[in-house]
């Protein structure tokens, strides 16, 4: 059985990139560490995206909400990035374009304690 979930609120709203980043480092960019991270700042993304469709693009707010998102999309493909290095040399598969990564990371993120639960990287139960 497929497990989804449906976020009620914006994920994890004390954290910003920096301190991610910074966390990272102290983690040494241990697998688990990254694994962490990718569940975070990646439901954080696709969280926050959606809030530049409320604003017209030349506007204020557009350019001030795009800066956030940027931050964290930035972010996210970093952390995708160390990962597919991981996986390479695993010799697992990773789409050379972004369509269909998702398939790539499933299963560094089972075994570091992580399911897609349609969009969302959810912590297993187990």
């Amino acid at each position: 059985m497929i497990k989804q979930v449906v976020m009620m609120s914006e994920p994890f709203d004390n954290v910003n990139p920096n301190d991610i980043i910074k966390w990272l480092k102290e983690e040494n960019y241990s697998e688990k560490s990254l694994a962490v991270a990718l569940a975070l700042v990646n439901n954080k993304f696709w969280w926050i995206e959606d809030d530049l469709y409320d604003y017209e693009e030349d506007s204020k707010e557009y350019e001030e909400i795009f800066a956030v998102v940027d931050s964290w999309g930035k972010l996210m493909k970093e952390v995708e990035k160390k990962i597919y290095g991981i996986l390479r040399k695993e010799r697992i598969y990773v789409p050379k374009k972004e369509q269909g990564s998702i398939r790539s990371l499933i299963p560094f993120m089972s075994r570091n304690g992580y399911y897609d639960a349609g969009g969302w990287w959810i912590e297993k139960d187990d």
